[in-house]
């Protein structure tokens, strides 16, 4: 049974000893581990599933960050940990920074050097999506047993080195059915646009009957996106005569394939050549 991945809009704030009453969200690199005794430093991790039906199953949740700057000749073991507690990205400091459940864990990574890194934390979506915790987020932190175990973390959201957390999952069987019922597909991707064409992921849609594209400008330019499609997932031309759709920042349009096709993707460009921007692009079909 094929699965399906959604990659949740992530929200981050930092907590550290030096500063225990300063809140630290929305920079470009945040510090991770220990310095020394008086410079202790944690991830906070918002990750909300929502956007995931019911009657799935999870089959794999990762977490990956990417490493600017380390410390070295030392081992640097790092965890993502489930929160036990609520907070607010914009207020969360060190002092009242949420407990974590040392029992309920992601993987463990060693981080020694630059590059990126992906954490296993099936066992903590899980746990979400069925219940048994609730979602507070996740902590990502080190032993914090020894100085310079430390890394940089590179934060910003609108990069592609941003953080990132994709969950697969699939429908679950219902045996006892003897007629398969409509079945609802979601995917949900972010890219940076500039003066030219970038593209989403192309979507197998020729067993689909209905879709939608839905466009969110998050950036601060306007951009245009129009549909295009593709009977081999090579060669593409525009539907409907390459009609496009202008988006404001902050605003959210959507798009729907006026003719049927084995492929389908969407192209985005900002419409002012010398600015860039970003845009949220949710794909939403029926089977």
């Amino acid at each position: 049974m094929e699965s399906l991945t959604i990659k949740p809009q992530l929200g981050l704030a930092q907590v550290n000893l030096n500063n225990t009453d300063k809140n630290i969200s929305n920079v470009a690199a945040m510090c991770l581990g220990r310095f020394d005794t008086s410079h202790i430093y944690r991830i906070l991790f918002k990750v909300p599933i929502t956007t995931i039906p019911d009657d799935v199953t999870i089959v794999q949740a990762s977490l990956k960050i990417y490493i600017a700057a380390s410390g070295i000749g030392q081992s640097n073991l790092v965890t993502p940990y489930l929160l036990s507690n609520d907070w607010l990205i914009d207020s969360v400091t060190w002092n009242n920074q949420p407990a974590f459940d040392g029992s309920v864990s992601g993987s463990t990574e060693d981080i020694g050097a630059c590059g990126e890194y992906t954490f296993d934390i099936t066992s903590i979506v899980k746990a979400w999506y069925d219940e048994t915790h609730v979602n507070y987020g996740l902590i990502l932190k080190n032993r914090e047993s020894k100085n310079a175990t430390y890394a940089k973390v590179l934060t910003d959201l609108h990069k592609s080195y941003a953080p990132l957390v994709e969950i697969k999952y699939i429908f679950r069987c219902k045996c006892e059915c003897k007629v398969i019922s409509t079945q609802f597909i979601e995917t949900v991707e972010e890219m940076d646009t500039d003066s030219s064409y970038s593209y989403s992921l192309t979507k197998d849609t020729s067993k689909t009957k209905m879709v939608t594209f839905f466009i969110k400008n998050e950036g601060m330019y306007t951009v245009t996106a129009k549909i295009q499609i593709s009977p081999d997932g090579i060669n593409y031309s525009n539907d409907y005569g390459g009609v496009a759709i202008n988006i404001k920042p902050g605003e959210m349009l959507h798009a729907i394939p006026a003719v049927f096709s084995k492929y389908t993707r969407l192209a985005v460009k900002n419409t002012d050549s010398s600015q860039l921007s970003r845009v949220k692009i949710w794909y939403q079909a029926q089977q």
